[in-house]
């Protein structure tokens, strides 16, 4: 982790929200990601679900002190992100869990935290598509992902690389829990 030269403050909004790293982690501040950035998260869930772990924690990493020396990549922009765009997110995620790990933080505690980053995306992407949805007069049958997300467990796993979890962004963010 590199010092920062200037101490952050997580403002005062739904997007910012704390988690327990333990060991010397301890509590830091985390935001969600960017709509792209998400988008393409969700992409990495689907097809390397460990990795993605990791990138959801380096993509909500906001604490006041510290920045991380891993760069995510740019993101790709794209409805569906190609497999280059997740590739490389998988490789910043393993390398995001390597500092942690690194930096003293404890395994069940960066799981529940990208748990926590992982759920809060999702909340952040239906809220989007039920926004998208209004706007054209259509509503989703399903029913909606919570937008407001409170504690992940220390158990949370990610979604599996299965038919189901395939698809573009959009897609994904539109299913129930239950079919992801």
């Amino acid at each position: 982790m590199i010092p920062r030269n200037t101490q952050i403050k997580p403002k005062d909004t739904p997007r910012y929200f704390t988690a327990d790293l333990g060991g010397s982690c301890g509590t830091t501040a985390l935001r969600t990601p960017t709509y792209p950035e998400a988008c393409d998260l969700v992409a990495v869930l689907a097809v390397e679900p460990m990795r993605a772990l990791g990138a959801a924690l380096g993509l909500c990493w906001y604490h006041r002190a510290f920045a991380l020396e891993s760069r995510p990549p740019t993101p790709s922009g794209r409805e569906t992100p190609t497999s280059e765009t997740v590739a490389g997110y998988a490789t910043y995620g393993n390398a995001v869990l390597d500092e942690l790990q690194d930096a003293g933080c404890e395994w069940p505690e960066l799981q529940a935290a990208a748990g926590e980053c992982i759920t809060r995306t999702a909340g952040m992407l239906q809220a989007l598509a039920d926004g998208i949805a209004r706007a054209k007069g259509t509503t989703d049958e399903e029913p909606a992902l919570s937008g407001e997300a409170t504690t992940a467990s220390p158990e949370v796993s990610a979604p599996t690389g299965s038919p189901s979890n395939t698809g573009s962004c959009s897609e994904v963010a539109t299913r129930s829990p239950s079919t992801t």
